[in-house]
């Protein structure tokens, strides 16, 4: 089965991302969209979860340090949240402030999702 990508180039935060809108299987059929929702969802899962590994940040201090922005949440409903793969972009944008991350290397960690 021929898959192939549309893709776009966008700028964001100061750097070229290539974003995958949709994922066809053959000409003209497209996955369903709950199918698509749920990869983007594993992928911002799997960055969250990278940035905090690389950090050694916990859950619990996490929702320390999200404290200090006013965001309450406990360490058992972050992860929760997190692990349910079912959060916003302002959440995963508070988390990665809260964190200190710079910057995320979405291109690079895209690309390798392509067959």
């Amino acid at each position: 089965m021929n898959r192939s990508y549309t893709t776009d180039l966008a700028f964001r935060y100061g750097c070229y991302v290539d974003i995958f809108l949709t994922k066809r299987d053959g000409p003209g059929v497209s996955k369903p969209q709950s199918e698509i929702q749920a990869e983007w969802e594993a992928i911002a899962y799997e960055l969250l979860v990278k940035e905090m590994g690389q950090r050694h940040i916990t859950y619990k201090m996490l929702s320390q340090r999200l404290a200090l922005m006013g965001i309450a949440e406990s360490p058992d409903r972050l992860n929760r949240k997190v692990n349910r793969r079912k959060f916003s972009t302002a959440f995963f944008l508070a988390c990665c402030q809260a964190m200190e991350v710079e910057s995320v290397p979405l291109g690079s960690f895209l690309r390798l999702r392509q067959p």
